[in-house]
């Protein structure tokens, strides 16, 4: 028999549902105003048991509720509570709740901030950073409360993470999977104590939400760059973007805060002089149908000229009179276009997801092939370059069996590395084993990449290590059919986000 779609409360379910989890509110005789809506458990009041030890559930204990749609704070009787269960509509159909220009979303469960948190977190263990001991997500906490010091931490495990999220550097494993595991841990846990429609239906939300989280590490999908800050509403921050400083038809952003609006975390509780607007640098994350900060300011400068000021407010007032503030990402990976205006629908098709998986085959493919024609490769001058190696290694591995050396670009494109420079960098400590050098193209060959780490071996008296890690992933098959039986192994180390690369120059950890 299939389960009704309202369960009657009992001590039991009192007990059941927790803190975190999400209930109706009924049969109130004191607040009419409150029946039938919907609340988060924020903590139980227990003189008759709940949470109290041996004694069983009494109908004169009460809970403490933040209501839905005002966040308010209420207490009620658990006999005036039942769980909520959700109807047959789909989560990922439905946009994630903002009040006052931030997400609401109820504590203790699989929330946007729990989610970045445990990308922060899984790059600090997984990433091999340790910029702070952690045993859980909720540590990430320690960070916000450590003065500047913690905040500029927590940045920077904020885009390293974007770097690390399909792969880390040096194990097996990314930030991606990493938080599907602590998502389907929470959900096990789950099930130990609360009723099979509530662990269903949070099952189906961290589907819906994962599926915008697996976007994240997707340069493609998160927009980053430079805003005006125009103006705040209820179900948002307008951000025009600063390309407006040369373009007319710049876009215009609904950005959502998460514990609080964007507008009054950057220009504060009072409004912006109509002649003055602040100009930001931010990252903006897809997440259930709303564009979210993902809580890290790079950069912000007030007092921009009041005919800038004028530009951005006309630019706002406009994209909203024509339904073209954009609210979210299209996850239509052929088509590069991020305009959605508000109310678009969003599609996600298989095609989109294999047409990307394909992308990363061709490329590991190609390396395969050129990894056969390396393996080959008779010249004595290479044969006797990989028997030092072997030499080196082995002497080497009694000092330092952990040691990696990585070959990093100066940067991705023929305009931010015109000169094709790649750095040597020492793992852990970040020495260089040797000068920077330059490629031939933008994207290095592999015989290049073995010929410098041979010099740098050699200048480092036959110091070798025993991982190298290298930013392009069709080099790194090749070179380890080269490095065969030289006791050195080849990875791929994901090129730095965007959001690192600018992060790391401002700071220094």
């Amino acid at each position: 028999m299939a389960a009704p779609s309202v369960v009657t409360p009992s001590a039991a379910v009192a007990v059941a549902v927790g803190v975190g989890s999400r209930v109706t509110l009924t049969n109130l005789q004191a607040r009419h105003d409150l029946n039938e809506q919907l609340a988060v458990v924020v903590s139980a009041l227990a003189p008759g048991g709940v949470g109290g030890g041996a004694g069983g559930v009494s109908s004169s204990d009460r809970g403490v509720f933040r209501l839905d749609s005002t966040g308010e704070l209420v207490k009620a009787r658990w006999i005036n509570v039942k769980p909520y269960l959700p109807d047959d509509s789909s989560p990922s159909e439905t946009p994630a709740s903002v009040q006052d220009g931030r997400l609401v979303e109820h504590e203790g469960g699989l929330t946007f901030c729990f989610l970045l948190d445990a990308a922060r977190y899984v790059t600090n263990v997984g990433g091999g950073l340790s910029l702070i001991p952690m045993q859980s997500p909720n540590d990430v906490n320690t960070l916000r409360s450590s003065g500047p010091e913690g905040l500029q931490k927590l940045g920077f495990l904020t885009s390293r993470a974007y770097s690390y999220w399909r792969s880390y550097p040096h194990a097996r494993g990314s930030v991606h999977a990493d938080i599907e595991e602590l998502v389907d841990y929470n959900l096990d846990r789950l099930k130990d104590n609360a009723p099979s429609q509530i662990v269903e239906a949070k099952r189906d939300l961290a589907d819906s939400s994962l599926c915008d989280v697996e976007r994240w590490g997707d340069s493609r999908a998160r927009i980053f760059g430079f805003f005006y800050v125009a103006r705040k509403r209820d179900d948002g921050t307008l951000l025009v973007s600063a390309d407006c400083e040369n373009d007319d038809t710049a876009a215009v952003y609904l950005a959502v805060g998460q514990s609080t609006s964007l507008y009054d975390l950057i220009c504060g509780s009072g409004m912006q002089s109509p002649d003055s607007v602040t100009r930001v640098k931010l990252t903006l994350l897809p997440y259930r149908h709303r564009l979210v900060f993902d809580g890290v300011v790079l950069a912000a400068e007030k007092n921009a000229p009041p005919d800038m000021a004028s530009r951005v407010h006309s630019l706002a007032d406009r994209a909203e009179q024509e339904g073209l503030v954009v609210s979210n990402l299209s996850v239509n990976r052929a088509d590069l276009s991020r305009c959605v205006p508000d109310g678009a629908t969003i599609v996600r098709t298989p095609e989109n997801d294999e047409a990307a998986k394909a992308t990363n085959d061709e490329e590991e493919a190609m390396g395969s092939a050129e990894a056969s024609r390396f393996a080959a490769y008779d010249d004595p001058k290479f044969q006797n370059m990989r028997a030092m190696l072997h030499a080196a290694k082995k002497h080497e591995k009694e000092k330092d069996p952990n040691s990696l050396w990585v070959f990093r670009r100066g940067g991705y494109t023929e305009e931010d590395n015109p000169g094709h420079a790649i750095f040597i960098m020492a793992g852990g400590d970040g020495s260089m084993p040797a000068m920077p050098f330059q490629t031939e193209l933008l994207e290095p060959n592999p015989k290049e990449l073995f010929d410098k780490l041979c010099e740098a071996v050699l200048a480092r008296k036959g110091k070798a290590p025993s991982m190298l890690a290298v930013d392009s992933l069709p080099c790194v098959a090749p070179l380890n059919a080269m490095l065969d039986n030289t006791g050195i192994r080849c990875m791929y180390y994901p090129p730095a986000s965007e959001e690192e690369t600018e992060y790391a120059s401002r700071i220094n950890l």
